[in-house]
């Protein structure tokens, strides 16, 4: 492996087949001072916790044809997300894996343990939906209108008519998923809010109960205002991920451990 140095990135997803999949990034350094992003693979969990972790960076490797012992000697930090089978303080995989190196030939060389500043950002956004009521009321407001077009293509093509009526713009409303739970966000309430106009258009004229209560609710003026509040606030939240998820950091607090 022709690297001076390597950063890991271990992260784990469930498909739309309820795969449990674990992915494994390295961000090398090479033998001439470039910086390359190389995908190394993904191995589906066949255990839990941190082993499953420790075992998709082996099976990357292997993937990769690069023995793990050879490419972790290169390894200089690993980022994971805060869960507790990544940071632990006695079973995770930074636990493991510093272990590792304390009894490695490179002992000497510090392994830093990274925290991604993306996942943390997703945290803190959930934790206000939770604790702030409204901003909570909002997202469950979007999601009601997105889950009542999104089910039905008639409504749709409905909602399609009424934008050519009123010569409206229209976007697709997004997927319901919790995944990426910001940049979601920010995609319902912006596709909430383009269709707004036709939306509310289509919805005068239908007879069905939800369909009548989801035209009074987005009558109320207050809650399109919160709305699109939101949706500005997210759209520099967005922008300020998209920006953490560069290569370029600020190392403010190290503890060694």
């Amino acid at each position: 492996m022709h690297s001076l140095a390597v950063s890991l990135r271990v992260d784990g997803a469930v498909d739309k087949q309820s795969l449990d999949n674990k992915h494994v990034m390295a961000k090398c350094i090479t033998t001439n001072g470039d910086e390359k992003t190389v995908y190394l693979g993904f191995s589906e969990s066949e255990e839990r916790g941190s082993k499953a972790l420790y075992r998709a960076l082996q099976t990357a490797a292997a993937m990769c044809g690069v023995p793990w012992n050879t490419l972790f000697s290169l390894t200089s930090s690993i980022v994971t997300d805060g869960a507790s089978e990544n940071t632990g303080t006695h079973h995770s995989l930074w636990k493991h894996l510093s272990d590792e190196r304390e009894g490695s030939e490179v002992r000497d060389l510090p392994l830093l343990k990274i925290l991604c500043g993306v996942h943390r950002s997703q945290l803190a956004f959930k934790d206000m939906v939770v604790n702030i009521s409204e901003v909570s009321h909002i997202i469950s407001d979007c999601k009601g209108l997105v889950n009542y077009y999104n089910g039905s293509a008639l409504r749709m093509k409905g909602i399609r008519n009424a934008a050519l009526e009123c010569r409206a713009d229209i976007m697709a409303f997004p997927s319901v998923k919790d995944i990426r739970f910001t940049e979601y966000s920010y995609s319902m309430l912006l596709a909430v809010l383009t269709n707004y106009k036709s939306t509310m258009k289509h919805l005068e004229s239908v007879m069905d109960a939800e369909g009548k209560g989801l035209f009074e609710k987005w009558l109320d003026q207050d809650t399109v205002h919160a709305a699109s509040v939101l949706c500005d606030a997210l759209y520099v939240y967005k922008r300020f991920q998209k920006l953490i998820q560069g290569d370029q950091i600020t190392i403010f607090d190290l503890q060694q451990t």
